[in-house]
């Protein structure tokens, strides 16, 4: 809201608030590896992408952020269509699907919190205990699922009006809102992490949504896939990672694991670097690829430049907020995902 509202910087604001958090994260990651206090390391020394450590990596990695991949295009491809009916629309749609991502996001934390639990036991043997882990996962996954629909579906309309006043814009986004112990311990501050991810972009959106402009809101919510597409880099090096890590550390190979960390790492900052340039020198035209019109243009490509700075950091941060997991070490990733979204 400082920046937003008090710094008068609108769409601006939204984004360099969103830089900093990602910034923030990352630098917090980075400095408990290269701290001493990791059994593993970042280290360039400790690189390596052969004896199946890329193929690990990208093996699971890849499959599993095709997921966010395929969101982000899917979103991309409505908001397309949506602006043949106006802007309105456009900012109705982008908060509708802002309140679904409450229950996306529990049960990506969900997922993410298990993944070092199921790796460790599968590496170490242990199968007994990884079936366990699963089918525990499974019947609250599905709980979860059955719980969050119930409550998106019938507090729908509060949740839309926090977000928007225009009655139009309103309108639109009514039409589209339709081993315990072990497991808990991994799962509770995942999940906390991917709320405070979800509170930090709703909170996003209902600033902007002070400013009493639709096409600022439609604007970021034209900006997001690209934002998701990014996001799902990271996920590709932090499910990928964290799946090759946790099974090699339940083999007792840490050597090998050290060098997939530090692997993942470089990889993945340099896949961030990559983002950066090409989203920062050719923000206009992607800007258009994702809908924008010409009374959002000017706003889509504005906060486009001013994220596209964070994005390494973007990348990394969500690499190694699952990363760091895979060392039994929850909270703390918990803590990253807490300081760069408050």
């Amino acid at each position: 809201p400082i920046m937003i509202l008090g710094m008068g910087m609108n769409v601006g604001g939204a984004a360099a608030a969103t830089t900093i958090g990602n910034v923030l994260s990352a630098v917090f990651y980075i400095a408990h590896f290269v701290s001493g206090k990791s059994t593993l390391s970042i280290s360039p020394k400790f690189y390596k992408a052969g004896e199946g450590i890329a193929k690990g990596v990208f093996a699971i990695g890849v499959p599993a952020s095709l997921n966010s991949m395929l969101m982000s295009a899917s979103n991309v491809v409505i908001n397309n269509l949506m602006t043949a009916h106006g802007d309105m629309a456009v900012a109705g749609l982008g908060v509708a699907m802002k309140v679904n991502m409450i229950a996306v996001m529990l049960l990506i934390g969900l997922g993410t919190g298990i993944q070092p639990l199921l790796g460790y036991n599968f590496g170490a043997g242990n199968r007994q205990r990884f079936k366990s882990v699963l089918k525990f996962s499974l019947v609250f996954a599905v709980s979860l699922s059955i719980v969050m629909t119930i409550i998106c579906y019938a507090f729908a309309g509060p949740m839309v009006s926090a977000f928007l006043e225009e009655p139009n814009a309103y309108e639109y986004g009514m039409q589209f809102a339709p081993v315990p112990k072990a497991v808990m311990l991994n799962v509770i501050p995942s999940i906390i992490s991917m709320l405070m991810v979800l509170v930090y972009n709703l909170a996003d959106t209902f600033f902007i949504g002070q400013t009493k402009n639709a096409y600022m809101v439609a604007a970021v919510s034209l900006a997001t896939p690209a934002f998701l597409l990014f996001m799902a880099v990271g996920m590709l090096f932090g499910i990928g990672g964290t799946s090759l890590i946790s099974r090699l550390m339940g083999e007792g190979k840490r050597d090998r694991a050290t060098h997939a960390c530090s692997f993942c790492f470089w990889t993945s900052a340099a896949a961030g670097i990559v983002g950066m340039l090409i989203i920062f020198l050719g923000a206009e035209p992607v800007a258009r690829i994702v809908g924008a019109t010409p009374d959002t243009v000017d706003y889509v490509v504005e906060y486009l430049k001013i994220v596209a700075i964070g994005i390494p950091f973007l990348v990394i941060g969500n690499a190694f907020s699952s990363i760091i997991r895979a060392e039994g070490k929850a909270g703390k990733a918990m803590a990253g995902m807490i300081i760069g979204n408050l």
